[in-house]
């Protein structure tokens, strides 16, 4: 599944996490990607999410919750719930960059909550969900 700014206010809700893993978090400076790695809850297999054009991320790691490796599931954020988006164009104007206009209008912003109450948002460009089967 592939979600971009036309289409990830309904497709994000169609991403079933609920109670999976995340097993890896890498990112990829160059690329400007970050990619999960998730095992399927109850089940032996893997599969992947990369988060495209990458403009921010922000994890807390904390266990407000209580210690759990599960997560809750993903939404995105409207405009009057957003973190990442706000703070970056903010930081973007006020900087003496050697770009003026605001170049990341098509991002949008997810969240990850898991279960322990932590969270992971991510500002992107595009997601694409590979949940073939990939065996652990």
């Amino acid at each position: 599944m592939t979600i971009n700014y036309t289409n990830y206010k309904t497709k994000v809700k169609k991403i079933s996490i609920h109670d999976d893993v995340l097993k890896s978090f890498e990112f990829d400076r160059e690329k400007k990607i970050i990619h999960l790695s998730v095992s399927k809850h109850n089940f032996h297999y893997n599969y992947t999410i990369d988060f495209i054009n990458v403009i921010g991320c922000s994890m807390s790691a904390c266990d407000f919750w209580g210690a759990s490796e599960r997560i809750f599931g993903i939404q995105h954020l409207e405009e009057d719930k957003r973190v990442l988006l706000p703070l970056l164009e903010t930081k973007w104007k006020s900087e003496d960059t050697l770009i003026k206009e605001y170049p990341y209008k098509n991002r949008f912003e997810v969240e990850i909550l898991f279960v322990s109450g932590d969270f992971l948002n991510i500002a992107c460009e595009t997601i694409i969900v590979d949940d073939r089967i990939h065996s652990t």
